[in-house]
């Protein structure tokens, strides 16, 4: 079995000779790869063990994302972010005070440098598309009466 460039480089010889002597030789050794790999688990799968209730927000945001066809990248950034300041707090996102939003934004927009500004924008937008699914008033967004003046 001849292996590309890529794929010796990707897989360690010892791997190698392991995968050509005990597994099928007409799978990918790029396979082996993930068997070998150590699994990692992700700040979601993270959140949703240790916050059960965030598991609901995040049904919710992935149907309404896929009902009005927005991006699937765009649902993982919101919930990765989500996913941090639901971890932060141990308690889902709909819980959480105006108070406590800030002070978790604060140092997320004027203590780092400009790498985080996706992050903080992906957290405001992320909450916001939560409030509008669930229904709830944005916090710190003022009541808008329903009658206009004359």
């Amino acid at each position: 079995m001849l292996l590309s460039i890529v794929e010796r480089i990707l897989v360690p010889r010892k791997l190698l000779r392991i995968y050509q002597k005990y597994i099928n030789l007409e799978s990918s050794p790029i396979q082996l790869i993930d068997v070998f790999k150590k699994k990692v688990k992700t700040i979601l799968e993270t959140t949703l063990d240790k916050v059960p209730t965030f598991k609901i927000v995040a049904v919710k945001l992935e149907k309404s994302f896929v009902v009005n066809g927005k991006s699937s990248s765009t649902l993982s950034n919101y919930l990765r972010c989500l996913a941090h300041l639901t971890i932060y707090y141990k308690c889902s996102t709909e819980e959480l005070s105006e108070t406590q939003i800030n002070n978790y934004l604060y140092p997320c927009k004027n203590l780092h440098k400009p790498p985080s500004e996706s992050f903080f924008k992906h957290t405001v937008f992320g909450l916001r598309a939560v409030y509008k699914v669930l229904g709830l008033k944005e916090k710190g967004q003022k009541k808008i009466n329903s009658e206009t003046p004359n």
